[in-house]
């Protein structure tokens, strides 16, 4: 896939993208874009499975506290192959894509079977690390109205020796 491919498919995929929470939004998936992009380049694989995945294995939102948390990644997989199909995409990737976009949550428990997969799960997981993973942490917390740290939390009362 060329650059000037890679732009107008982005451009396609990023007005897709269902507005979710805080933790999730464009931002999440453009940094979760550029990881793969990155992680790609290293391993010098194709990126027609791996753009679309990028784009949109967040493209459903479904809130962490609802009980269809776990399918949330399955119904961005099947919502991902109607975008695809719609915007012409060749379908000879869209099977890769789905098992991506499915197995990239940690809430799904899918372990990826393919090195597109595995790329999609280490390019989102990365963005929860670090400042980015604790802000994102925190919004969330903040969207659900949890404290950061409750009362009767991991604070020590006594200092260690």
């Amino acid at each position: 896939m060329t650059e000037e491919e890679m732009s107008s498919w982005s451009a396609i995929f990023g007005s897709a993208i269902e507005s979710g929470d805080p933790a999730h939004d464009l931002e999440h998936i453009r940094r979760v874009v550029l990881n793969t992009k990155k992680i790609a380049a290293t391993e010098n694989l194709s990126m027609d499975v791996l753009l679309p995945a990028a784009w949109l294995h967040d493209c459903v939102h479904v809130p962490k506290n609802s009980p269809e948390r776990s399918s949330a990644s399955q119904f961005a997989a099947d919502n991902a192959s109607i975008i695809l199909r719609q915007h012409g995409y060749p379908q000879e990737h869209f099977k890769a894509i789905h098992h991506a976009i499915e197995a990239h949550s940690f809430s799904a428990k899918i372990t990826p079977s393919t090195i597109e997969a595995k790329v999609l799960q280490d390019a989102d997981r990365i963005d929860a690390l670090g400042a980015i993973g604790l802000s994102r942490c925190l919004m969330l917390g903040g969207t659900y109205g949890v404290r950061p740290l409750p009362l009767g939390g991991p604070i020590r009362k006594k200092p260690l020796r």
